[in-house]
């Protein structure tokens, strides 16, 4: 009796990628989240309040190998969008972390942070 192979098999890499939510600052005047194509952080500034949107961005590299921060933000005013593009700097399959804050620029403070749920890279 012989082995027939109808058909073959062939392995493929491990696809994991998922968006955060979006976050919102404590009183609703920014939100952020991640986009996981193109590896993407968006922050918003909601309201003409004199302070900038804030996003903080972590992600733990794998193997101890160890990680990015971020502060990434939206100076633009009341009513914009900035994104910021990692790409290969996020590797892929790692958990990214995103914070929604309020913040001045000039003195790197901010406040008001809230966490979206996490996304995947």
């Amino acid at each position: 009796m012989g082995l027939s192979v109808i058909g073959a098999h062939s392995a493929s890499a491990a696809y994991c990628s998922e968006d955060s939510s979006v976050a919102y600052s404590a009183y609703g005047n920014s939100s952020a989240w991640f986009k996981n194509d193109g590896d993407k952080v968006f922050v918003h500034d909601a309201v003409a309040d004199g302070h900038s949107a804030v996003a903080v961005v972590s992600v733990e590299y794998p193997n101890g190998g160890g990680g990015l921060y971020d502060i990434v933000w939206d100076r633009q005013g009341a009513g914009t969008t900035i994104s910021v593009a990692y790409g290969t700097k996020m590797p892929e399959c790692t958990t990214v972390h995103i914070d929604a804050c309020v913040g001045t620029y000039s003195t790197g403070k901010y406040w008001d942070c809230i966490e979206a749920r996490p996304g995947i890279a």
